[in-house]
């Protein structure tokens, strides 16, 4: 591993990416790692984070399932709300063509009201 300004670089001679490890052993913990270690990348690997202690290993999954479902639960709250505003604003269009078909009634018993008066004379 060699190190220039603070940069960490692989075998292959690129600089090594920074990622992080999501594994039960590792949750959160950073490594340094060769940008094309899928492919045909060297294995150059090295932590960026101390080992982390036992009860660390326990606590940090649980609390990345527990804001899991807290997105889960976001994302399903906030499609409730779209789907009560869709249904507000057609509610209010209903309200709209309601008030419009009580005027449009009125209109056609005036009109034959006069047809009416006109026939009748």
């Amino acid at each position: 591993m060699s190190s220039i300004e603070g940069s960490t670089y692989c075998h292959c001679g690129r600089r090594a990416t920074l990622r992080t490890s999501w594994t039960k052993e590792n949750p959160g913990r950073r490594f340094h790692s060769c940008h094309s270690y899928k492919e045909e990348g060297c294995a150059f690997f090295v932590w960026e984070d101390p080992p982390m202690c036992a009860r660390s290993s326990v606590i940090i999954p649980g609390l990345l399932q527990k804001c899991s479902r807290y997105e889960a639960e976001i994302d399903e709250l906030r499609r409730v709300r779209e789907e009560l505003q869709h249904f507000r604003a057609i509610e209010e269009e209903v309200q709209r063509l309601r008030k419009k078909k009580k005027i449009l009634q009125a209109a056609l018993v005036l009109t034959w009201l006069l047809v009416l008066k006109n026939w009748l004379g």
